[in-house]
């Protein structure tokens, strides 16, 4: 989760010209102050997102609602694209698959997991159940400060149970 104390903006079009930009240099500097360009971003003393890419161009726009098309995880939470592209952006640029996320990432898994034990022990889940799982992981709550917040690394356990669903049928 990102907590406002530790957070830090990141810019989805760099502040700065890189070579590798469909845009020109003054379209970047017209983005610089554009609140629809900032993104907020993990800053703690495990990891620092902000920068990451420094200003390379990346195709994986986070607040393009099909980004889940193109970023999948798999059962034990690494990042990955069918898309080529963006998949090295995953991997050599946005560094998705570090240690630390990989754990986090596994820790919302096993929790859908268990999950879907409580309910069938036998494992002979229907597709209802697993769509209602589904339901919980993309449903906000109210967090402790009374704001809106989803459950950290949600789509990660979504991406499992999907799976699931493929074999209920």
């Amino acid at each position: 989760r990102i907590e406002i104390a530790a957070m830090t903006v990141e810019h989805y079009v760099p502040q700065n010209y890189h070579p590798s930009s469909p845009l020109s240099a003054a379209a970047h500097s017209s983005q610089t102050l554009d609140y629809s360009n900032m993104l907020g971003c993990c800053n703690t003393s495990v990891r620092n997102c902000s920068g990451i890419r420094g200003n390379q161009w990346i195709n994986v726009d986070p607040m393009d609602k099909n980004v889940e098309q193109l970023v999948k995880f798999d059962k034990v939470g690494r990042a990955f694209s069918f898309d080529d592209i963006v998949q090295n952006e995953i991997q050599n640029i946005l560094k998705l698959n570090e240690v630390d996320l990989l754990e986090n990432r596994l820790i919302a898994i096993n929790l859908a997991k268990r999950r879907l034990l409580r309910l069938q022990p036998e494992g002979n889940w229907t597709k209802s159940m697993i769509e209602k799982e589904i339901k919980y992981w993309l449903s906000p709550y109210v967090g402790k400060n009374g704001e809106l917040v989803y459950r950290e690394y949600c789509m990660a356990a979504v991406h499992y149970l999907r799976s699931k669903i493929q074999k209920a049928q």
